[in-house]
């Protein structure tokens, strides 16, 4: 079952996030931090923090924060996780289903992500620089994207991301 995030969940979601994350060599083990500086911001969007729930034990999470293009605000979709031994079963593809689907409601035009190239293409995401958009540190162009939430979304929007705060802390 797939549904909003509750205060209540953080402690579990950081326990998946340290699990999820703790192979992977692209990351730098501290998502769980990340997460939990972003909720305090006014970045976050609890409408759009989901977590994939069985037997009442949390085993997949997605969150979206607000970002900006220049003025122009868009979401920032990180970080994804499902507990390793859950992953390969299709709950990280029903969250990103989901959440783009909320995503397409909430008002923003467009979601960029940094992450695996061909997982992200499933769901639509294009490379970002095909749009002129460039994330704000140095990542390989395949594994920046962008997803426009409807046609013509960012007709005239091109530039640097400006992430909220924690995404720059060490």
């Amino acid at each position: 079952m797939i549904r909003k995030e509750k205060k209540q969940d953080a402690e579990q979601i950081s326990v998946l996030l340290q699990r999820a994350f703790q192979t992977d060599p692209h990351s730098n083990q501290k998502e769980h931090e990340l997460v939990e500086k972003l909720r305090v911001t006014d970045a976050y969007i609890d409408d759009l923090a989901l977590v994939y729930v069985e037997q009442d034990k949390i085993i997949g999470f997605i969150m979206y924060t607000e970002c900006f293009i220049g003025d122009f605000p868009v979401l920032a979709l990180g970080p994804l996780a499902v507990l390793p031994e859950k992953q390969g079963q299709g709950i990280g593809t029903q969250l990103m289903e989901a959440s783009i689907e909320r995503a397409k409601w909430s008002g923003f035009a467009a979601v960029v992500v940094l992450g695996h190239a061909d997982y992200y293409a499933r769901f639509g995401f294009e490379r970002a620089d095909q749009y002129g958009i460039q994330a704000p540190f140095d990542v390989p162009l395949e594994n920046y994207r962008v997803l426009p939430l409807y046609k013509g979304a960012l007709t005239d929007i091109s530039g640097v991301v400006n992430y909220a705060q924690p995404f720059y802390e060490e």
